[in-house]
């Protein structure tokens, strides 16, 4: 395989292209967006040439937007038909026209290297056009399915997480925010690919006087940040501090985040008002204040209101809602996750604690607000942690280091 600029010289600026659900100025709330932001800018830092590209729009290199040109009805039904004939993945297959369609607006605009997120192995389908493709594991299917599928979800499921893993023999590389990930498909679920990397996502760090103080914060309020979901923990949010309300009665709760509900099997999901009205006491129902989705703006004003953020998912590969609060100088409580258990040095960054433990986290929630100074001490460490380890220009050239032995390879 040649790269798109065949024998790019060693040291020499490369031509990047990054696939993303929205480009980073859409205001759509998303992880991938958020990481192809932070990225674009670094590795543009850095001398660099990016461009990315949506199913409907591209970004040029000098950072002109432009719609993704589409095809003719009939011309895109005739592709849609063909795509159709590649496997079930369960993804529309005029979708993944658009995706062929994205890539190659930027093999033709020269890219030396593409990176894209691992859903529905689309990787795999790029591979062998010309241009290496680096694959970004944001969260495979096989670890983040609903907890309750029904059959048809179940089958679709299933279609999606054996294209993923096919797609991981085919790329040129894989990397992933942790190494926790990489370890655990390769161990669990034969993940076999030819270079890997664990290279966490970037986070800069915002001024010194902005950052979240001990003493401006409520010491009895905590903030949860994140869909109201089974993923992200919501009941074990709201069952951990019911818990520990027994004991600090002026504690206070604040969600944010969009209420899809907890997945139900024998019915429609369970929303944040019925799950607080059958699950909860008066007294800890009148401490939560639930606001429903949130934007950035409001998300850093309960940053700084808040003693410490909430984290109780039950899967997360490198979750915003931890480096962004880290980022501003304040404390997490964290369920030991993958991002999460990665990101936080217990004890010292905030608190880990297990997976789905309702009595644990209660017992934290308690440790983390008994000391004033301690609190304060974690926050402080928390902010440099992300200013050293999560550094945008160092995640940029580490990133940069896989392209080129991916390009030295091909």
């Amino acid at each position: 395989m040649n790269s798109a600029r065949a024998g790019v010289a060693e040291g020499a600026a490369l031509r990047i292209g990054l696939y993303s659900p929205e480009l980073p100025e859409s205001g759509v709330s998303n992880g991938i967006i958020t990481y192809t932001g932070i990225m674009r800018d670094a590795l543009r830092s850095l001398g660099h040439e990016v461009m990315i590209v949506t199913a409907k729009q591209i970004e040029h290199f000098d950072g002109r937007v432009a719609e993704l040109p589409k095809a003719g009805p009939l011309v895109g039904r005739v592709r849609s038909l063909l795509e159709s004939f590649h496997g079930d993945d369960g993804l529309e297959p005029w979708l993944r026209v658009r995706i062929l369609e994205a890539f190659a607006a930027a093999r033709r605009a020269g890219v030396d290297v593409f990176e894209i997120e691992e859903s529905f192995g689309w990787a795999g389908r790029l591979t062998g056009r010309g241009v290496p493709i680096v694959e970004r594991l944001h969260g495979p299917h096989c670890l983040l399915r609903d907890m309750v599928e029904s059959d048809e979800q179940r089958r679709r499921s299933d279609l999606r997480e054996r294209a993923e893993f096919a797609a991981f023999s085919k790329v040129q590389a894989v990397t992933a925010p942790t190494q926790r990930m990489l370890d655990v498909l390769a161990r669990d679920h034969g993940m076999d690919a030819t270079i890997t990397r664990a290279i966490p996502n970037p986070m800069p760090v915002g001024p010194a006087e902005n950052a979240w103080s001990v003493e401006r914060a409520d010491p009895d309020q905590i903030l949860a940040v994140g869909r109201f979901d089974l993923l992200k923990g919501a009941d074990v949010a709201l069952r951990a501090f019911a818990l520990a309300l027994e004991e600090r009665p002026s504690l206070k709760l604040v969600m944010a985040g969009p209420d899809p509900g907890l997945a139900n099997p024998n019915g429609p999901p369970t929303h944040f008002e019925h799950f607080v009205a059958s699950g909860l006491s008066p007294e800890a129902r009148a401490q939560v204040q639930f606001l429903g989705a949130q934007p950035p703006q409001r998300i850093a004003e309960l940053r700084a209101e808040s003693a410490f953020a909430l984290v109780t998912s039950r899967f997360e590969n490198f979750p915003y809602s931890i480096a962004e609060a880290m980022a501003v100088g304040m404390p997490v409580l964290s369920s030991d996750t993958f991002g999460g258990g990665e990101m936080i040095r217990s004890g010292m960054d905030g608190m880990l604690v297990p997976v789905d433990d309702v009595e644990g986290t209660a017992a934290a929630i308690l440790q983390m607000l008994a000391s004033k100074d301690r609190l304060g001490a974690m926050g402080q460490s928390a902010r440099t942690r992300v200013a050293e380890w999560l550094a945008p220009d160092r995640i940029a050239a580490e990133t940069v280091s896989i392209y080129r032995e991916v390009l030295a390879a091909t």
